[in-house]
């Protein structure tokens, strides 16, 4: 082995000569059979290498470690810029035919150096004259692809569409969120059997619904197919109720409506018993001698109660309700803006970053737009 040692660094150091001699280019010469060991593993590779002008064309076997059948190794070794020698080399393991590439590049006063290969390992290309150090097999991944190889920049654009993916082979699990977007999809690449495959994975809809979405915890979102809204009447008392209505949904997640009852000229507030609204609770929660209630606008605070801006139609002046529930079945109202001029017509109530409500209203007098800016959560 020691000649074989020197012969093959001799080799090596010649292959400029060779480059020069055209008659020996088109010749082979066998330099011998060589062993390195992929180390940190214990596979020792043994080749013959066979000179043909500046490339060395490598033909052996990986011993996988003393297994009852070896992979077969090809490849070519060639003479890099900067003096060293690069190695091409591919196994097939036996049984299973999985291929791996490996990369190595080698010193020629060592005649080793790092390697690596396609499955993600690295270590210490070391010649190896005896037997291996030890160590243990060289892993190899499943198809010889390491897990995350194969990005974007490695897939043609249009080189995978509906007919390489089985229906329910991608699921939430495969795709992170925004991984996918309308650059990365052709017309046509995703079809509805695809569509159903990777719905499955979410999971499904029951009968009688389709699927509108997929909500951030990765579960499917439902809907009812062809059903119609559900309207109630949910408020009708002898008076006649429901002019300039307002509504948010309360931190309780029911609607709480504001309105006003043009019988009896006060201000009126609906809360809902269920999401749908079928049944609710309505209460007169502003009734003075004034006529109140016209145009409101409702607005929830964050402590869930809800703060209302109306028109005191009497005394033309802005007036607002705060509800002392979340059902509001009680509250405390308050003429916040009454000057000489008719203001409160189309007010606008929300809640500011400071948890008071601001409010904008006509000033109809003058006719220009009016602000008030309530200087506590009660407006009083």
């Amino acid at each position: 082995m020691t000649q074989r040692l020197a012969r093959l660094t001799f080799a090596l150091a010649i292959g400029l000569l060779i480059l020069t001699r055209p008659a020996l280019q088109a010749q082979g010469t066998v330099l011998g059979t060589f062993r390195w060991q992929l180390q940190p593993f214990c596979n020792v590779l043994t080749v013959s290498v066979v000179q043909v002008g500046a490339q060395y064309h490598i033909d052996g076997t990986d011993d996988l470690c003393g297994a009852a059948r070896k992979a077969s190794v090809v490849g070519l070794a060639f003479p890099n810029p900067d003096g060293s020698v690069g190695f091409g080399l591919t196994t097939v393991t036996a049984p299973g035919g999985t291929p791996i590439h490996i990369d190595a590049t080698i010193a020629i006063a060592s005649l080793g150096g790092p390697w690596r290969d396609s499955g993600g390992n690295t270590g210490s290309f070391i010649f190896t004259p005896g037997a291996g150090t030890g160590g243990s097999l060289r892993p190899i991944p499943a198809g010889g692809i390491a897990p995350g190889t194969i990005t974007s920049a490695q897939i043609a654009a249009g080189a995978i569409t509906s007919a390489q993916i089985a229906a329910g082979a991608i699921t939430s699990a495969q795709i992170s969120a925004g991984a996918i977007t309308a650059t990365q999809l052709a017309p046509g690449a995703i079809t509805s059997g695809a569509i159903a495959g990777a719905a499955a994975g979410f999971g499904t809809c029951p009968a009688g619904q389709y699927l509108r979405g997929i909500q951030p915890n990765g579960t499917v979102l439902c809907e009812p197919i062809g059903t119609p809204p559900i309207s109630t009447t949910v408020d009708d008392p002898v008076n006649s109720v429901g002019v300039y209505a307002s509504l948010a949904i309360g931190t309780d997640g029911l609607p709480v409506i504001s309105h006003r009852d043009g019988t009896a000229f006060a201000l009126r507030v609906t809360h809902c018993n269920n999401v749908a609204c079928t049944s609710a609770t309505s209460t007169t929660v502003d009734d003075p001698a004034n006529n109140v209630g016209v145009h409101t606008s409702l607005a929830l605070g964050t402590d869930g109660l809800a703060v209302i801006s109306h028109l005191d139609l009497t005394a033309n002046a802005l007036r607002v309700t705060r509800c002392n529930d979340v059902a509001c079945t009680s509250a405390t109202s308050a003429t916040v803006d009454d000057p000489a001029n008719v203001v409160g017509f189309f007010s606008s109530l929300a809640l500011g970053t400071d948890g008071l409500p601001v409010i904008s209203h006509g000033d109809t007098t003058a006719g220009t737009l009016r602000v008030t800016k309530c200087a506590s959560r009660t407006c009083q």
